[in-house]
């Protein structure tokens, strides 16, 4: 997904949720260069391991406004990317108002069958934005990725952040539903 949006080194970029995916997105982001990197996130956990992880700035969407945090923090054209790393429809459109002209956004996250989202093609067509879906891996990218995992240029460890033992299920389900949890494992 990072690969088709073009993140590159000094860009300003938004990522849209910090689930597993989004964090995922911040460490990439760093690695790729970027200058700022700014994360979207009402639950407070997640707001805090996206900066653990390497985010500049996190902004509660349900408290403050996104769309002047970003303005502010680049000074007023928007970012050069866009990322939504959460499957919410309404955030394409969020996403395209959150990108400077010719900025880039990144529809990665998978939405539901079926759910359509309205779409500013307008902001789309007069500020020459470039929006990209990601689906899957070719083999080249399988390879890098595995090879900067296990080079540790990637450190995913801090992504899994409960374990539980088999007789835990329900306790780890839980956790998992209640967004307290990035990633939680069944040891």
């Amino acid at each position: 997904g990072q690969e088709l949006v073009g993140v590159k080194m000094g860009d300003v970029v938004v990522i849209l949720g910090a689930g597993p995916i989004g964090i995922l997105h911040v460490k990439l982001a760093r690695f790729s260069g970027a200058r700022r990197i700014i994360v979207s996130e009402p639950n407070a956990l997640r707001r805090e391991a996206a900066l653990r992880e390497g985010a500049d700035m996190v902004v509660d969407p349900a408290a403050e406004d996104l769309f002047a945090r970003v303005r502010e923090a680049t000074g007023g054209p928007g970012a050069d990317v866009a990322i939504c790393a959460i499957g919410v429809p309404s955030l394409a459109n969020d996403a395209v108002r959150l990108v400077r002209c010719r900025g880039r956004v990144s529809l990665f996250a998978g939405f539901s069958k079926g759910v359509q989202a309205e779409l500013d093609v307008n902001a789309i067509h007069y500020n020459e934005l470039m929006v990209t879906g990601s689906f899957g891996l070719t083999r080249l990218q399988f390879e890098r990725s595995l090879q900067l995992i296990a080079s540790g240029h990637l450190n995913l460890h801090s992504l899994l952040t409960h374990r539980f033992g088999l007789a835990e299920i329900e306790r780890a389900l839980q956790v998992a539903e209640q967004g307290s949890a990035i990633k939680v494992a069944i040891v």
